[in-house]
């Protein structure tokens, strides 16, 4: 179809049902050979669905009321041919009156424009060609930079969380990390804050940082050589420990060794076994709890307990084993045990002189139930020997040797002799002994 250039309405017009047509599905395919005259064109406009546009256009060529070409001219220049409509293309403007159909576009690009050239198809470019900063309630941060660890904060940006190079992090509250001010240093452990940050801290063993019990396979080995030391009285230990109280070790030497001149400053005191006092007077030493002994000329009689004066104490009530008091013979009580019978001794008996005349047997004398000041003298006249026996739970001692409780001496030797004093309720000690007295063990 060909229309005057003066005549723009009808090209106009048919431009624009063209468009509202083609918008709005009413006509799939407009295909003609055939040239529209102006009453076409008119009848094309006017009609209200396809089939009465195609029977005004004409029957045209094809089958089903559908064309096959058409050709739209303004002037003498064509505007609109079939091949500038390809299934699925975009149609732009190419030049001045007219229209091109684009290269069709893949499913991953959109429509570039172009503002001296045709638009062409290409993917989305984020950097070049996205403006803005997408929110977060379509799926954005909000944010154009972000440093550590993200931060959702509602419907508000994104923010990033910082902390310091090796800390420890930990909820500062329901919603933050923090960290700790400071990287922990070697030999430190977190300690926990019910209302603040844990801190660094060295283990202190002195409170409740530590439970349980610590094992003694965990400390290391110091070197000493496991076993008791010292453990009585004739014995010196020497411990050397280090700054944690470790024991680096231990050494121990007999008291015997030592020698006497090495003790060359102090003196001994009174609670030590000594004496308390370097030097003394000629007379005769005296005891005064604590204190140093002092020497006296002579001993007082009232020192002495129980004698009261001599010249009107009792003389039976005195144990005195020889001598005369003021002219009166003192006589001695004497056992004889011959060994056929066991002899038990009595309190009564104190001061008695035991002997084994003529025995044809071990003699054997039981000690009584000690009481304190309580004396016993026994002497081996028999090669049958002498056996003393001390009551049960009490012990015998004879220089340094001590029997086992309930324990006997005994000798065989003819001329063995030995004088037993009670000193408490459960102990006898020799005050004069002679001879190889055999202590039970």
């Amino acid at each position: 179809m060909k229309m005057n250039n003066s005549d723009r309405k009808p090209r106009i017009l048919l431009s624009i049902a063209l468009g509202l047509l083609l918008g709005s599905g009413l006509i799939a395919t407009i295909a003609t050979s055939r040239p529209l005259g102006g009453s076409h064109i008119r009848t094309f406009l006017e009609s209200e669905d396809a089939a009465a546009a195609r029977a005004a256009i004409g029957a045209g060529s094809g089958s089903g009321g559908n064309f096959t070409n058409i050709n739209i001219v303004g002037g003498t220049q064509t505007l609109l041919t079939n091949s500038d409509l390809t299934a699925s293309r975009v149609a732009v403007s190419a030049a001045d009156k007219t229209l091109a159909s684009l290269a069709a576009g893949t499913s991953a690009q959109v429509l570039h424009g172009n503002a001296s050239g045709l638009p062409t198809w290409s993917a989305l470019s984020l950097t070049a060609d996205v403006t803005g900063t997408l929110p977060v309630e379509n799926g954005g941060t909000e944010a154009t930079t972000l440093t550590g660890m993200l931060k959702g904060n509602g419907t508000s940006a994104f923010t990033g969380i910082t902390g310091t190079q090796y800390g420890i992090g930990y909820w500062s509250d329901a919603n933050t990390i923090g960290t700790s001010a400071a990287a922990g240093n070697t030999n430190k452990f977190l300690r926990g804050a019910p209302s603040g940050a844990p801190t660094w801290e060295p283990v202190n063993l002195g409170n409740a940082d530590v439970s349980g019990t610590l094992l003694a396979t965990s400390l290391p080995t110091s070197g000493v050589t496991p076993a008791t030391y010292g453990g009585d009285a004739q014995t010196t230990v020497t411990v050397t420990v280090d700054t944690y109280g470790r024991v680096t070790s231990a050494t121990e030497s007999a008291i015997d060794g030592l020698d006497a001149s090495a003790i060359d400053t102090g003196t001994l005191g009174v609670a030590r076994g000594g004496s308390g006092a370097g030097t003394f007077t000629a007379g005769y030493l005296k005891a005064s709890g604590t204190s140093a002994f002092t020497t006296v000329a002579s001993v007082p009689n009232t020192d002495v307990t129980g004698l009261g004066t001599m010249s009107t104490q009792a003389a039976s009530a005195v144990a005195i084993t020889g001598g005369t008091i003021a002219g009166t013979a003192i006589t001695v009580r004497i056992y004889n045990n011959d060994g056929s019978a066991t002899n038990t001794l009595v309190s009564a008996d104190s001061a008695t002189l035991c002997v084994n005349d003529a025995a044809t047997a071990l003699a054997v004398y039981n000690l009584p139930n000690a009481t304190a000041g309580q004396v016993f003298s026994f002497r081996v006249t028999d090669d049958d020997g002498i056996q003393i026996n001390a009551f049960t739970g009490e012990t015998i001692s004879v220089g340094n040797a001590t029997t086992s409780a309930a324990g006997y001496l005994n000798s065989t030797s003819i001329g063995d002799r030995v004088t037993l004093v009670a000193t408490t309720s459960t102990k006898w000690v020799d005050v004069a002994s002679y001879g190889q007295w055999t202590v039970s063990p």
